[in-house]
């Protein structure tokens, strides 16, 4: 478990460290519900698109960066990238979904737009999670996985 916390907390470290070069405010980290980890509290309003894009790609490159420092840490390592990874899926809240959002933002210069594509393209990630979860559940091959699908869904509709 200390590797896990590590990696979160290398992810966070991350997003203050770009924060801080992009020039956005940070207002502190707060922990999420159901202890599902840590989340950057950023003065969202002081950002453009580009610099918010910086600041949520932060923490995955930190990952992937520790990952490469420290990969004689197996553990660790493997807990970096698949922070990384799955922080990039475009699930609501994550990292990925909230950097499509602002490259869509970017691209269409309609905030609205990019938000309703953006929950589109979550909702969809989010069924192929869960079907994914389901089928290995069912052919023996990974029921945590299932577990993982079922918080998923939970935390986007309550």
């Amino acid at each position: 478990m200390p590797a896990l916390t590590m990696a979160v907390v290398c992810h966070e470290l991350g997003h203050i460290t770009a924060a801080f070069l992009a020039g956005v405010r940070v207002r502190g980290l707060r922990l999420r519900r159901g202890g599902g980890g840590l989340s950057l509290h950023a003065d969202a309003d002081s950002a453009s698109y580009m610099r918010a894009l910086a600041v949520y790609a932060g923490g995955c490159i930190a990952n992937i960066i520790a990952a490469a420092i420290f990969h004689a840490h197996t553990q660790f390592a493997v807990y970096c990238v698949g922070a990384a990874l799955f922080n990039l899926l475009p699930l609501d809240g994550s990292d990925g979904s909230m950097m499509m959002y602002s490259m869509l933002c970017l691209v269409t210069d309609d905030a609205n737009k990019a938000w309703r594509i953006s929950r589109a393209v979550c909702g969809v990630t989010l069924a192929v999670v869960w079907v994914t979860a389901v089928y290995m559940a069912l052919t023996g091959r990974g029921a945590e996985l299932l577990v993982i699908a079922v918080l998923l869904i939970v935390a986007r509709y309550s």
